[in-house]
């Protein structure tokens, strides 16, 4: 079974460097508009990261043709909404497997059975005790992933652990920060809790539950949490990024090791003093690991809101190996091969503790 995932981008990076993880394809095809790339290049052309041997087609009739399932994944480049209509059409129409990360009003498709919007992991309630005050505990080790905002390798930092610890034997309990964790045996967040229908106490009690059921169900030696968005605003000028998801789950569940990825900035001793202070008294999340995606962040005075840059791996590992006063260690988001020795850290920490 072929997988057809467009548009290639860093957001579906997974696809490219851990693509033996996924489920119900064994193969993958990774297709970009024009422009993006040539014909032909490696995947790494696109996210400057280590070399894949996933090459990108550019010719969308060719990966097209031989697959038996396509993803249309959020671009992080508006494309024209025209084509990309066209496309989901064409593919639904010839009877592929058509997979959207949000639903497309404008077009008709509820007639066609192969046509999934991705949705979280099931979670029904009847309704969330308001006078209960237990907090369910999960005997297992818990291992939060967590970012600072967008488009710092989050989610490659939670599959490397998954073939860590799955190539290990052990039974994993997994919740991913993107819907397309679906493709790697695993969902996101039920999409109830990024409803406005629940207070703050409902969603942070149903989270609690939510993990519990899942331990109890899936019976795990390890539950590895994926935190949606960021942890703190990045923004000065307008309501962007702010990190409520990641108070919540802290609230609802404590973890035994933290990993906090973020961007390629200047790591001088006050900001890494920072990002722990935060982690450990907002979110009770103390940190030891940091993961360096190859993106800078800046503010536009001219939008007024954040833009992203990707640096050269390079660039990224040289900063790595810099040693600090507040005891981080540092790997680099875009390295497989060094986030396999993160967590060999990680599962060497557990196994002492």
């Amino acid at each position: 079974m072929r997988l057809l995932v467009y548009p290639a981008s860093r957001e579906v990076s997974g696809f490219a460097r851990y693509k033996d993880l996924l489920t119900e394809y064994d193969e993958v095809s990774l297709c970009a508009p024009r422009g993006w790339c040539n014909e032909g290049d490696d995947f790494s052309r696109i996210d400057s990261g280590e070399l894949t041997q996933t090459f990108v087609q550019i010719n969308w009739e060719q990966p097209f043709s031989s697959a038996d399932g396509v993803y249309f994944a959020e671009s992080p480049v508006p494309l024209r909404q025209e084509y990309i209509q066209q496309r989901i059409v064409q593919a639904v129409r010839l009877g592929k497997k058509v997979y959207l990360d949000k639903d497309v009003p404008s077009i008709e498709l509820d007639r066609f059975k192969d046509y999934q919007v991705l949705q979280g992991e099931p979670f029904q309630v009847d309704f969330i005790e308001k006078d209960s005050r237990e907090i369910c505990k999960i005997p297992v080790p818990v291992i939060f992933i967590m970012g600072t905002g967008p488009n710092c390798n989050k989610f490659e930092v939670q599959l490397a652990l998954r073939r860590y610890f799955l190539e290990k034997g052990y039974r994993v309990a997994q919740v991913g920060s993107k819907r397309q964790a679906y493709f790697f045996g695993f969902r996101s967040l039920p999409d109830m809790f990024f409803q406005n229908t629940l207070t703050i106490r409902e969603k942070i009690v149903g989270l609690n539950r939510f993990f519990y059921q899942k331990y109890l169900r899936e019976k795990p030696e390890v539950m590895i949490i994926g935190v949606p968005g960021g942890i703190m605003p990045l923004s000065p000028v307008r309501f962007e990024e702010l990190g409520e998801m990641a108070y919540l789950i802290s609230q609802a569940i404590t973890p035994d090791v933290s990993i906090l990825c973020t961007y390629s900035v200047d790591l001088s001793e006050d900001y890494l003093e920072k990002m722990k202070m935060i982690c450990k008294y907002r979110l009770n999340a103390p940190i030891s690991y940091m993961v360096l995606s190859n993106t800078e962040i800046e503010l536009s005075m001219e939008t007024r809101s954040m833009q992203f840059r990707t640096v050269s791996l390079q660039q990224v590992r040289e900063k790595c190996p810099l040693s600090s006063a507040v005891s981080l260690r540092l790997f680099c988001g875009t390295d497989p091969d060094n986030l396999s020795q993160l967590a060999e850290c990680v599962w060497q920490e557990l196994i002492e503790n």
